[in-house]
């Protein structure tokens, strides 16, 4: 807004949005306000020949994490928060505060070696006692406005004046292992690395369990720290650790965690769906799921909840406990029945539970799914509906799904565009590697369906995802039931997973004939609460 305010004429706008501390919703909106076109991917080679053929002059550039490809046409200048040439690289901010190095903000060319070229203007700012990166980061940002500004006073004549750098120092970014906190060190140490990285986050442990703290303090004793915050005692004489924002510092669940939850899921897991590697992958972005593994137990957590641990039943327990001290209270969702009535036997009137609605898992005997054989007249209008369908012309054919059609289960899915359409498409793209199993209808020359399986333990299996195309009486039955084909007689029982508490599943769900296995939430409190 600073350029625009002075007249200077802004053609395009490149962000990004995966930059620390992201503004890229105040710079859309700034775009959006303007008719300025943004581009949220890196800029590549080609958008630098755009801008040279449209005759751009400048280009600016603050904050942006990426390379940009040097031009022999555009004058391109870039804004970096450290008195160049001390203090070259990516993220400067962390390593002023923690070694009490001068700090300021300058502007420069762009050349090939990173933050090097000649300096065309630059401001010193002074570090307060208490400085922090946050504090320090809007300072610099506050400059940078002030720099741009200047610089478009008299563009031309600045660029010819600037200085040459010289030899430079090149500061790398601290690694994880640097980020630690020291509970032997001293009170001024630790409190100097919270305002290093101040909004970014320090990592310790409480209670066995990785945490990293975003914004904190350092107190000499513990009856000082506010209420309702996280106090982290240090060892003997180095104060307590007051965490104002933290979070467990879990991993992001990856395919590379499969082995290892495979094993002790196999000691010990809910009968519920939920709890399938499969879907726990597939389904990992829209719940955020994070993963922490601990001896023979793994415990996974989404956004403010948690899910039973899976593993060994006593390190289970005792985890949840360790949980509880740091929380206060626990939420724990998608417990099946002897998972729920061991911890109302543990803790008594400090559970409550819950029924949520929809996510019930709906079982069904493996002959019975397969041929709708059984009594009643909707099982029986069923298995007439899937003949009907299986006698049409052209016939569907089955056809097991192979690495060599994922291509054409991909193109099915795509037209279908379901609700679930992107956790489906993690599902395809990772169907060998997740052990997937599954079929393809094809009818004539058209492929019209697919089911995906995966098996839940040794004698069940559950169905991930079904699509078919066409509008037939049964073909959605046919597409369920044929996934049978490729499973040996070992299996008993089919889990049609929940009904998303959509009232149009959970009849189909019904009329199948299937068993309701029951989903339980639970909110746990600490005894002193």
């Amino acid at each position: 807004t600073e350029l625009l305010s002075k007249g200077v004429i802004v053609t395009r706008i490149f962000s990004a949005v995966d930059a620390p501390f992201d503004r890229t919703v105040e710079i859309a909106a700034i775009a959006g306000e303007y008719g300025i076109p943004i581009k949220y991917s890196p800029v590549t080679r080609e958008d630098i020949i755009f801008l040279e053929k449209e005759n751009i002059t400048y280009t600016i550039t603050a904050g942006y994490p990426y390379r940009i490809p040097v031009s022999k046409v555009l004058r391109q200048v870039n804004i970096h928060p450290s008195l160049l040439p001390t203090g070259r690289g990516p993220w400067p901010y962390s390593r002023v505060i923690m070694e009490a190095r001068p700090f300021g903000v300058t502007m420069h060319r762009i050349v090939e070696n990173l933050d090097a070229g000649d300096i065309i203007l630059q401001e010193e700012i002074p570090l307060a006692p208490d400085e922090n990166q946050i504090t320090l980061i809007k300072k610099s940002v506050g400059s940078a406005v002030r720099l741009a500004g200047s610089f478009i006073e008299d563009p031309d004549v600045l660029w010819e004046n600037a200085r040459s750098q010289g030899e430079g120092e090149y500061w790398s970014d601290y690694s994880d292992e640097e980020c630690i906190i020291d509970k032997s060190a001293d009170i001024e140490h630790n409190e100097r690395m919270l305002r290093a990285f101040y909004g970014e986050g320090v990592r310790t442990d409480v209670n066995g369990f990785p945490v990293i703290v975003k914004r904190g303090r350092m107190f000499k004793n513990k009856q000082d720290c506010p209420e309702r915050t996280l106090t982290i005692q240090m060892d003997e004489g180095n104060g307590v650790l007051c965490a104002y924002e933290w979070d467990l510092d879990f991993e992001p669940l990856t395919i590379a965690h499969k082995d290892e939850y495979l094993r002790l899921s196999g000691i010990y897991a809910p009968k519920l769906f939920d709890y399938s590697f499969p879907t726990l992958f597939c389904w990992r972005k829209a719940y955020g799921w994070r993963v922490y593994f601990e001896k023979d137990v793994c415990l996974i957590m989404g956004e403010g909840f948690f899910m039973c641990p899976v593993g060994d039943r006593k390190q289970a327990y005792d985890m949840v406990e360790r949980l509880l001290d740091i929380y206060g209270t626990l939420r724990i969702e998608s417990l099946d029945e002897e998972a729920r009535d061991r911890f109302a036997e543990i803790y008594g009137g400090r559970m409550s539970v819950e029924v949520p609605p929809g996510n019930g898992n709906y079982v069904i005997e493996a002959h019975q799914y397969k041929t709708f054989d059984g009594s009643g007249r909707l099982l029986h209008k069923r298995k007439n509906d899937l003949k009907k369908y299986s006698t049409l012309e052209p016939p569907p054919e089955v056809i097991p799904i192979t690495k060599e059609n994922l291509r054409m289960v991909r193109e099915i899915s795509g037209l279908a565009a379901g609700a679930d359409a992107g956790e489906e498409r993690e599902g395809i793209d990772n169907y060998e590697t997740l052990g997937l199993r599954g079929v393809m209808i094809r009818r004539g020359r058209n492929n019209v369906g697919f089911c995906i399986s995966s098996r839940l333990n040794d004698d069940t299996i559950e169905i991930n995802f079904m699509k078919n195309l066409e509008k037939e009486r049964g073909s959605h039955l046919f597409t369920f039931s044929s996934v049978m084909e490729i499973w040996d007689d070992s299996i008993k029982t089919v889990n049609l997973e929940d009904d998303a508490d959509e009232p149009g599943i959970r009849a189909f769900k019904q009329n199948m004939g299937c068993e309701v296995i029951s989903a339980y939430d639970i909110i746990i409190k600490r005894g002193d609460l």
